[in-house]
């Protein structure tokens, strides 16, 4: 069994050393509801913050954007996901999902917390530089899949290596 875990230790080396970690700004628009039942927007959101994407083994990605939302009260919150892309020369696709936390209000009250979240990229590789477009669907429980309006975003990132 030893054996086994190194001899694939070993064989991972080589695809983490052509791992490559982006870091970048993201700007989004972000329609609220003013509840779950209806499903017209009643106002706007403009996220923005920073993401941090580490791509591994040649086709699957880890990333985290935290975004700060100024609403009537500014919250901030870590959007994390893990997901699959596509290399599809200049181009990169990828899809994702994963947990969010919940940074607080400046004002102290407690906004309501998002579960989950969906992630679909598209990306434009120019050299080290990435523009993309991205759509996250941030969703507070499993029943807000269906009511829940998605942010829509872009981002460009840069590579470090």
């Amino acid at each position: 069994m030893k054996r086994k875990l190194i001899v694939l230790a070993l064989a991972l080396i080589p695809s983490i050393g052509f791992a490559q970690l982006q870091v970048g700004t993201l700007a989004a628009f972000a329609p609220t509801l003013v509840s779950t039942n209806q499903s017209f927007p009643s106002g706007v959101n403009f996220p923005f913050g920073i993401e941090a994407r580490f791509k591994f083994l040649f086709a699957f990605q880890l990333a985290a954007t935290t975004v700060l939302c100024v609403d009537t009260s500014p919250y901030g919150m870590i959007l994390t996901d893990i997901g699959a892309t596509v290399d599809l020369p200049p181009f990169t696709l990828s899809a994702g999902a994963g947990p969010n936390l919940l940074l607080g209000t400046a004002s102290g009250s407690g906004a309501a917390s998002s579960l989950i979240n969906f992630k679909l990229s598209a990306d434009w590789n120019l050299g080290s530089l990435s523009v993309g477009f991205v759509v996250f669907d941030p969703v507070g429980s499993l029943s807000q899949l269906r009511t829940n309006i998605p942010w829509f975003g872009l981002t460009a990132l840069f590579a470090l290596f």
